[in-house]
């Protein structure tokens, strides 16, 4: 099997995109090799790079993961905080489920199942952010989005969410979002 078989084989096995580093690793080849398969890759249109620096590289091709909708639910703590114990069960047992809670207590400590992003300031902004990145990260990826906030300037979100053909919807409550979850 070549080099870029190879290459072509672990990405197929993975949900997101890999560096040249992360490949040389996995298939014990010198770095440098590996980016020369990327580009060998790249030129045939069988893989694409998110960037120029430190590029990380996803296939040119749908696999059955991507098929699937994957559904991101982004807590804002500051906001909504009785659904985070909730969640927990659903963040365990569910692959297609992503959590993303956004708090401004600086002691907070979360489940393994759940990212939690503690940073002073706009907690809109920061999901907003993360919308975005997955996004443009992972255009070929299908998501439902979940936002759980009663901070009204996210609205536009929804807007920019719908350009790039994917789904958002906003509750303020456990009861609502439990719906999505279930």
């Amino acid at each position: 099997m070549s080099l870029e078989e190879r290459v072509i084989d672990y990405m197929r096995h993975k949900e997101e995109s890999s560096t040249a580093h992360e490949l040389s690793l996995h298939l014990r080849v010198p770095r440098h090799e590996i980016n020369r398969a990327l580009y060998k890759l790249q030129e045939q249109d069988r893989v694409y790079s998110n960037s120029k620096t430190h590029p990380s590289w996803d296939l040119n091709e749908i696999r059955p993961a991507q098929l699937t909708t994957t559904l991101v639910v982004l807590v804002d703590l500051n906001h909504v905080d009785d659904c985070l114990d909730e969640l927990i069960p659903y963040a365990e047992r569910d692959e297609n489920l992503r959590v993303l809670v956004f708090s401004d207590y600086r002691a907070m400590q979360c489940h393994p199942s759940i990212q939690l992003f503690q940073r002073p300031g706009n907690n809109t902004l920061q999901i907003i952010w993360k919308v975005a990145e997955y996004i443009m990260l992972y255009p070929s990826l299908k998501y439902q989005f979940v936002v759980a906030t009663k901070d009204q300037s996210c609205s536009d979100l929804k807007k920019m969410v719908e350009q790039y053909n994917q789904d958002l919807s906003f509750v303020t409550s456990w009861e609502e979002l439990k719906m999505f979850v279930e």
